[in-house]
């Protein structure tokens, strides 16, 4: 604010200040003689001006030379009030219609003005005036009687030409349009304003108005017919407003006035003007918005407004108004009684004096602090302030307005201040405040007590000499005390701060404040004020301590932005130390691009608003660029700044942004359908599966909520599910059917959560997965559930069921007669029985065993003995299943018992037989051992040496007509070149063929053979290599039953199997490509069985690309896209002349389990028919013993394994 502050606004700084800045009509406070005392935003923004070059300025500045200004202003004093319309002509010369409603004397000597700018109003209809008048004059000249007459054709052309001028000058079009009785319109005449609005030439309508029409908008089309068929009906003037579609992709807002006649053969023709009021509208939008803050505003300040007819006594409350009493809207009715009600009754009448003085005109504004009692019975203290804004002819109140402040606290801080002032002059008088006299003449200083006490002084031993003084002070400030103490004597009062020590060497800060005694014209002495001020000093000091310790960027900068003070975190987040900033320019180190909207944001300040969370990127001393987030404030000429660092936090976010991505990837990819609801059930988002399982599209899906696909039967638990819902924010699971589009039910299961959207509305997210496959299993199930009951029953087996949460357990007849119980007559709860009826050894076992099963820390399988009534132990054995809920929480176990006490008498038996056996079979089993490792190898080696030999076979079947196909693909070639380069001849010598030729050449696409046949014959070469290739590796890979030694090239065997499993490395079609990476060290030949290691190397590759293939199909279903499936093959040679082949995968790995038995025979993980656990036994046994070799690895699980083969040089 500045130094002119309106006396009105000081009346309640809070309460006024809000209304008059929020105001969306220009406001200004004038004095007496007509000066600008003060003006809100929007009249700055009026008058083309800074309030601060506003204020001071006359009425009559912004008025047009010659207005008689005194003779205006006196009436409107005298009448106190005025309104009306004038010409407000701003400095730079622009020249504004506005409306104005002045109020005088709102207080004394201070008067309220308010305009409102209706230039564009002004404007468009003095526009549709002229436009009226001349098109009135252009139809009302009369067509020349005579043709051959030149001078009324010239005439006509004149008045034509001047038409076109000035619609060619005038914003918007002026048209003429005629409808005709069949329906057809058409634009006989059309202004070239017509192609600026709806970028269409006038041309292209002056036949048919169907183009102008496609461009209206659809919303308003219907609108804009229903318009021109009402004004042709009833001949009413035509007036419309409605968006226009511009072919540039732009939305326009126009207007259109015209006025109809009818012409004798009934037709109707309208002469008309359209105006473009697109930035009206956009104006228009924005005074709503300020209206809903000045609202907001009003809000804000806890300020109600009421609003009251004293001739009808109708009154408006605002809701404010009522939510300040502790009422909500629809509890307190508009009407002046119940105001009266609620007035406090010692202070009813003194508000309806108050009134009354206003009324009569005694007070400018009528304002009373009364109590009035709210809601829950207590009372509050409240500010009415109002005033009479419209009278009637006879000068009687018609609408009397005002605003309604909770001013409770402030009565109270106003008792505290009372009482505080009460305290403080209690204490003045027990210390007084210190004080210094010099007198001029003796130079003698007389000190209060309180002086004595900062200076730490006796007042028993008197004040000091000048001299004594100036000792006392800190050497640095005693010269600053004499220069202050000199212009004090010249008349300027003083206010500075010094240091002074006491006596025990402790140094005080005090402030003095000096002013002059003047007698008869003369300086007598100077009278002076001592404060203590210790304490305040120590807290800058600390202060400071924080400056310069803070993390976040502090700094102080001039008017012109250069650095004059920052503090050290400067250097830990940019670099700089603060000397090499202090004094630059704030705008060196801001990023290129970020200078305009920097700039921006430095005006703001100049204009004494404060800057919040403005962000700009900000150069460091390496040249990087860093986002800096800043806070800022002026004050006076200097502006005070902090800032942080968010580079971390912008990069956080744009990780979030590509986050929100992924998640809406998978969206779209689930396999399971994904919907958003709004809480009445229309549904909002669907992805591609929930799509599929309705049937619908996402338009026609939109158009529907979840009522409209549920049957009628799931109503009632799918209003459960809802309640649930809104009870505990989600669902399910749970099943029902879903009516598909092509009126198909589909059973599904859903689950959902309530979310909050960005709209602050709820949606809530489903899942819908089709269950229909399950359902069949069930039914499937249910099936083979009851052949399990007969299969039971028939095998006398007990049945039990367990329920954990509601710890009950069911018995089948069966179980009761497996512990010696009659059902009938029974008693006695089941699980009694049970408890009961176990034999105490085995009780605790048995019990322990079901908490493990029930912890899934083991498995129900066991076996225990039974006591019966008679005494009688029978041996039970037992299964149980635990079964958990949708959660993953154990739910109830199941299982059964049968009695195996005949089984148990007869291991009795046979434990004696067993025993004698035993050493028997300890002999034999050490030679079982070695008979089946012998036979192992004797049968792979037939296998191998059968497959060996079937293998070189159809290499050498297949060999020789590869062979002769690939020996003679090349003569083929040459001939079929031959004959092109002939047919090229003929058509070279014979360009016209008959048409017989012509049309077969057409017939067999004569060109398209000649280009593509030489790449066939290259394709079938490429082929046929390959297929040499292949049958290479497979006729080197077939000397698998080669028994003798042989020095060979061990990469070359590698390759050969690398080829053969060429298609499963590619993934077959099915899976992603492997990988396979070969780090050849430099090997010497190698004597070795060839074909035994050519197995080894097929086994464990083959395991390698299967141990691949199964992290694939796990990391499809984590989506996990970005494994790449690897084989690194590695070769070297040692020290000690060993050579190593490694064959590691990055496959899914061994568990320890696994790994325990890998090399056992008859062991595999697979699936039966898929292997026979032969593969890695063979392998070590060729590695260890056919060549006293060493076959290790390592595995662990997600990282892959690593099998190593080293084989001794002979």
């Amino acid at each position: 604010m500045s130094d002119h502050v309106s006396p009105f606004l000081l009346q309640d700084p809070h309460v006024f200040e809000t209304l008059f800045n929020a105001a969306l009509d220009a406001w200004a406070i004038a004095d007496d003689r007509g000066n600008y005392l003060d003006a809100n935003p929007a009249a700055c923004q009026l008058f083309g001006l800074p309030r601060c070059n506003l204020i001071g300025c006359h009425l009559r500045d912004f008025t047009f030379q010659g207005f008689d200004f005194a003779s205006a202003w006196q009436q409107f004093l005298d009448q106190g009030q005025d309104k009306g319309e004038f010409q407000l002509i701003r400095t730079d010369g622009q020249v504004y219609e506005v409306e104005y409603t002045a109020k005088a004397k709102v207080i004394s000597g201070y008067h309220l003005l308010m305009w409102r700018d209706v230039t564009a109003r002004k404007r468009a209809e003095d526009r549709v005036q002229v436009l009226e008048n001349l098109l009135a004059q252009t139809t009302a000249v009369p067509p020349p009687s005579h043709p051959d007459s030149l001078e009324a054709m010239q005439k006509t052309d004149e008045e034509r030409y001047r038409l076109q001028q000035i619609a060619r000058h005038i914003p918007g079009a002026i048209y003429q349009l005629t409808l005709h009785l069949d329906g057809r319109s058409c634009f006989p005449y059309f202004s070239e304003g017509l192609q600026e609005i709806y970028g269409v030439a006038p041309e292209a309508v002056r036949e048919d108005a169907t183009p102008l029409l496609a461009m209206i908008h659809p919303d308003d089309l219907a609108s804009f017919k229903r318009s021109i068929v009402d004004s042709a009906t009833h001949l009413n003037p035509w007036h419309c407003e409605y968006r226009i579609c511009h072919p540039d992709g732009r939305l326009l807002w126009a207007i259109g006035h015209a006025t109809p006649q009818r012409e004798l053969d009934g037709s109707t023709i309208w002469y008309g003007y359209i105006q473009d009021i697109t930035a009206q509208k956009a104006t228009d939008q924005a005074l709503r918005e300020n209206h809903v803050r000045l609202q907001l505003a009003l809000e804000a300040a806890n300020i109600g407004t009421w609003d009251w007819n004293p001739q009808t006594n109708q009154v408006a409350f605002s809701k404010q108004w009522k939510a300040m009493l502790g009422y909500k809207e629809d509890e307190i009715e508009n009407r002046l009684p119940v105001w009266e009600s609620l007035v406090h009754p010692e202070d009813l009448q003194e508000a309806y004096a108050k009134i009354d003085a206003h009324i009569q005109g005694k007070t400018p504004v009528y304002q009373n602090e009364y109590r009035m009692r709210c809601k829950d019975a207590s009372y509050k203290w409240i500010l009415d302030r109002g005033q009479i804004i419209e009278r009637d002819e006879q000068g009687q109140p018609v609408r009397f307005i005002g605003i309604h402040h909770d001013i409770s606290e402030r009565k109270t801080a106003e008792l505290a201040l009372r009482e505080l002032t009460q305290q403080l002059q209690k204490a003045q008088e027990v210390a007084q405040l210190g004080y210094t006299y010099f007198d001029m003449a003796t130079q003698k200083i007389t000190w209060s007590e309180q002086v004595f006490r900062i200076f730490g002084l006796n007042p028993d031993q008197g004040e000091p000499t000048f001299k004594e003084y100036l000792k006392k002070l800190h050497p640095q400030d005693r010269t600053i005390w004499q220069q202050r103490l000199t212009e004090a004597r010249q008349g300027v009062p003083q206010s500075f701060d010094y240091r002074v020590f006491r006596p025990d060497g402790e140094m005080r800060y005090v402030n003095a404040r000096l002013e002059l005694e003047v007698r008869d014209g003369e300086v007598v002495g100077i009278f002076g004020t001592e404060m203590d001020i210790t304490d305040r000093k120590t807290a800058e000091l600390e202060l400071e301590q924080f400056f310069s310790i803070s993390l976040d960027l502090l700094c102080i900068a001039d008017a012109e932005g250069r650095f004059r003070r920052l503090n050290r975190a400067w250097e830990t987040s940019l670099g700089y130390t603060v000397e090499e900033l202090a004094g630059r320019l704030f705008l060196e180190f801001v990023h290129p691009d970020d200078v305009a909207p920097t700039l921006a944001k430095m005006s703001d300040l100049e204009h004494g608003d404060r800057v919040l969370k403005f962000v700009n990127r900000y150069r460091a001393k390496d040249g990087s660029y860093r986002y800096i987030e800043w806070l800022a404030n002026p004050c006076g000429s200097l502006i005070y700044a902090a800032a942080r660092d968010i580079t971390d936090r912008i990069q956080t976010e744009a990780t979030l942004r590509a986050n929100e991505e992924k998640l809406r990837s998978l969206f779209d990819l689930s396999p399971l359908g994904i919907v958003l609801n709004d809480m009445q059930g229309k549904f909002t988002e669907a992805n591609p599966a929930a799509l599929n399982i309705t049937g619908y599209t996402l338009a026609e899906l939109n158009q529907l909520s979840y009522w409209d696909l549920t049957p009628s039967e799931y109503i009632q638990p799918q209003n459960r599910q809802i309640q649930l819902l809104k009870t505990i924010g989600r669902y399910g699971p749970y099943q029902k059917e879903y009516i598909r589009k092509n009126g198909d039910r589909v059973p599904v299961e859903l689950t959902g959560m309530i979310v909050t959207g960005a709209d602050g509305q709820q949606y809530v997210w489903s899942i819908i997965a089709d269950i229909t496959e399950r359902k069949q299993a069930e039914a499937q199930l249910n099936e083979i559930s009851e052949r399990l009951s007969l299969s039971l029953k028939s095998g006398a087996i007990g049945c039990w069921e367990w329920n954990i949460i509601e710890n009950t357990l069911i018995w089948d007849d069966r179980m009761y007669e497996l512990y010696g119980v009659n059902p009938e007559s029974n008693t006695r709860l089941v699980y009694e029985i049970w408890s009961t009826g176990l034999h105490p050894d085995d009780r605790e076992a048995s019990e322990s065993l079901i908490r493990q099963t029930v912890l899934g820390q083991a498995e129900f399988d066991t076996e225990f003995r039974v006591i019966h009534p008679d005494g009688s132990i029978h041996f039970i054995k037992a299964f149980g299943l635990l079964l958990r809920n949708p959660e993953g929480n154990p739910e109830k176990m199941i299982g059964v018992n049968f009695e195996i006490t005949d089984r148990k008498q007869a291991e009795a038996q046979l434990q004696s037989l067993l025993q004698e056996s035993q050493a028997k079979s300890q002999e034999l089993q050490l030679a079982y051992r070695e008979l089946q490792e012998t036979q192992i190898q004797l049968i792979q080696a037939e296998k191998m040496s059968s497959l060996g030999q079937l293998v070189a076979g159809v290499a050498h079947e297949i060999n020789n007509p590869v062979s002769f196909i690939y020996g003679n693909l090349t003569p083929t070639l040459e001939y079929a070149q031959s004959l092109l380069e002939l047919i090229q001849l003929y058509q070279d010598c014979y360009p016209n063929p008959g048409e017989e030729i012509t049309d077969f050449s057409e017939e067999i696409e004569l060109d398209f053979i000649i280009e593509d046949f030489p790449k066939i014959i290259d394709s079938m070469k490429n082929g046929a290599s390959r297929i040499r290739d292949i049958v290479k590796s497979l006729r080197i890979f077939s000397r698998l039953d080669e028994a003798d030694l042989k020095e060979v090239d061990l990469h070359e065997n590698l390759d050969c199997t690398l080829v053969i499993l060429h298609n499963r490395l590619n993934g077959g079609g099915v899976n992603a490509e492997i990988k396979v990476i070969k780090n050849y060290g430099k090997l010497p030949l190698v004597e070795c069985y060839i074909g035994l290691l050519n197995q080894v190397f097929m086994n464990l590759l083959i395991n390698g690309i299967q141990a691949i293939e199964e992290r694939q199909k796990f990391d499809l279903i984590d989506l996990n896209y970005e494994y790449v499936g690897i084989i690194t093959i590695t070769t070297a040679i040692d020290a000690s002349n060993w050579v190593s082949i490694s064959i590691k995968d990055n496959g899914i790995g061994m568990t320890p389990e696994v790994q325990a038995n890998i090399f056992n025979p008859f062991f595999t993980t697979k699936p039966v028919g898929q292997g026979t656990g032969m593969g890695l036994p063979n392998s070590y046994q060729i590695v260890t013993k056919n060549h006293q070799g060493k076959l290790s690895f390592t595995s662990a699980i997600g990282v892959g394994s690593e099998f190593v083969i080293q084989l001794p040089c002979r």
